[in-house]
């Protein structure tokens, strides 16, 4: 059987376009796998303290805000990537993200009591348990 020149190039031409579409897929999934890992959290539990600990890798503290509000915890978080001035992007591999995620606290704390630190892209809270109240003794007055 022949088969004319311009037939094999067709297939060709498409065996090229799949090898495209499924790079840039792969790429997008990838890239997605690496975003999930951005901001992964881990939560620590002693008897005075709750403790949080969370990758940000990049974030500057005044890109980061924390808020405490009836029990819940919110962290919001920003990395942006800035060329120095004068410079043109070559490569780009690193991304800016935007991460907002909200913790319901598994107990009582002291919103004075919580110490925040940003050190080498790790924020580390230390939130202060406040002790469960026990039960009040109600008086009864008779009229």
């Amino acid at each position: 059987m022949l088969f004319r020149f311009n037939d094999i190039n067709r297939t060709f031409d498409l065996f090229d376009g799949l090898h495209h579409h499924m790079g840039r897929a792969l790429a997008e999934s990838a890239r997605q796998t690496d975003a999930s890992r951005l901001g992964a959290f881990d939560w620590s539990d002693s008897p005075e303290h709750y403790a949080l600990t969370a990758d940000l890798p990049g974030v500057d503290a005044k890109d980061l805000e924390i808020t405490l509000q009836d029990e819940v915890l919110s962290i919001n978080a920003k990395r942006t990537i800035d060329l120095p001035e004068g410079y043109r992007a070559l490569r780009v591999e690193r991304e800016a993200f935007e991460l907002r995620r909200s913790f319901a606290l598994p107990g009582r704390v002291d919103p004075d009591k919580v110490d925040a630190n940003l050190s080498d892209g790790v924020l580390t809270l230390r939130l202060a348990k406040v002790e469960p109240e026990g039960p009040r003794q109600i008086a009864v007055s008779a009229k």
